[in-house]
């Protein structure tokens, strides 16, 4: 019916206006509290019903009003396996391994691995396979790129069997890393039918000794690998009997790759009793060396423990402590706190070149630990 005005409120009915016998003020199409609408004319009902069969005539059909089941899955994160919490990395190239159990008490079959660096791109590999309650498997996950120094790994879990996860508060986990301003050198040597003639050994440029060997097996290969820093350095191959590894008594050769470009930067095959190669690696130049004279570690020699002093900037705090042994070898890594202590008593008694890190700054200095622990 004709009325004069929308109407507000509730009204009691009949509510005359215009003459008739009173507002439809209960229609849906009216302005009334929503408890008080109940109806719509029949020239709007055939309205919807148009718009239902020419428009959205998947309503008919959708199950949107049934109710939702949402299972008892779940999933959980127990461990990333790789990189290993505050470890420093030379690749940036990280592939990273996580230990993952159903928590939830029906077997898994899927599930979505979210995965990024640093909060940047989100990254997503699918997961499928069996998994009872309880069951626990470990899971490889396609490679990711980190970048140069500080760096976090944030991987997430969702969607198993395709419904939501029961708890997801087991469904995330994250690790710190450090990616140094280096590059990864690969060494190959292969040898001929008489190894025990040769021998081979790494130096930098300051003739300090980052590796050997001179146990070798016949006709095998070795390959081993280095993270080196800016510099130059010198591969040193020998044979005690003068003729080499190839190609007389088989075919050894020794190859030196590049991770970093991707390309072989020395190669060694025929040669009499000695031969070297020579190479040098260029980092990143935007790294900076902190000024020792501005920093102390105390005291030096030491029991295992150290003090850092004189950090005034807050925006360069050391994160990551790294102990070098005389052979090169990273045998120490840890990430520091607010109280700058360095606790290194695990390590034995000897000299080591000690890398402090910030998120753009590196400082070594050598240190001594006489540990009576270990003497």
């Amino acid at each position: 019916p004709e009325q004069e005005q929308a109407n507000y409120g509730c009204k009691n009915h009949p509510f005359v206006s215009c003459g008739n016998n009173g507002d439809m003020f209960m229609n849906f199409m009216d302005y009334t509290n929503d408890e008080c609408m109940n109806s719509f004319t029949e020239g709007q009902k055939n309205r919807v019903w148009a718009t239902i069969n020419n428009y959205r005539l998947g309503l008919l059909t959708s199950d949107g009003c049934n109710s939702i089941s949402l299972g008892n899955s779940d999933i959980g994160i127990l461990k990333i396996l790789n990189p290993i919490e505050n470890d420093s990395l030379c690749s940036s190239s990280i592939y990273p391994k996580i230990i993952i159990q159903n928590l939830g008490n029906t077997p898994i079959s899927s599930f979505i691995i979210k995965y990024s660096i640093n909060n940047g791109s989100q990254l997503e590999q699918s997961w499928s396979g069996y998994l009872n309650s309880g069951e626990i498997d470990t899971v490889l996950i396609f490679e990711i790129q980190s970048e140069l120094y500080l760096n976090t790994l944030k991987i997430i879990l969702e969607s198993p069997n395709n419904s939501l996860d029961i708890n997801s508060l087991n469904n995330e986990a994250t690790t710190d890393f450090f990616i140094k301003n280096a590059d990864e050198i690969e060494m190959i040597l292969s040898t001929d039918n008489y190894a025990y003639e040769n021998s081979w050994i790494l130096l930098d440029d300051q003739n300090n000794l980052i590796d050997s060997s001179s146990s070798l097996l016949n006709n095998t290969v070795y390959s081993n690998q280095y993270c080196l820093s800016s510099g130059c350095y010198k591969l040193i191959i020998n044979d005690s009997y003068g003729d080499g590894f190839c190609c007389d008594f088989g075919n050894g050769f020794l190859r030196l790759i590049s991770e970093k470009n991707d390309s072989i930067i020395g190669y060694i095959n025929e040669f009499a009793f000695t031969d070297t190669v020579s190479f040098c690696i260029n980092s990143s130049t935007d790294i900076n060396y902190v000024n020792s004279l501005d920093v102390e570690i105390y005291p030096n020699p030491s029991n295992g423990i150290f003090y850092i002093s004189k950090q005034n900037n807050p925006t360069n705090k050391f994160i990551f402590a790294e102990f070098i042994n005389y052979l090169g070898q990273r045998v120490l890594n840890i990430k520091l706190d607010q109280n700058n202590i360095i606790n290194a008593k695990k390590l034995p008694s000897g000299m080591y070149i000690l890398n402090l890190s910030t998120i753009n700054k590196i400082l070594s200095k050598k240190v001594i630990i006489q540990n009576e622990h270990y003497e």
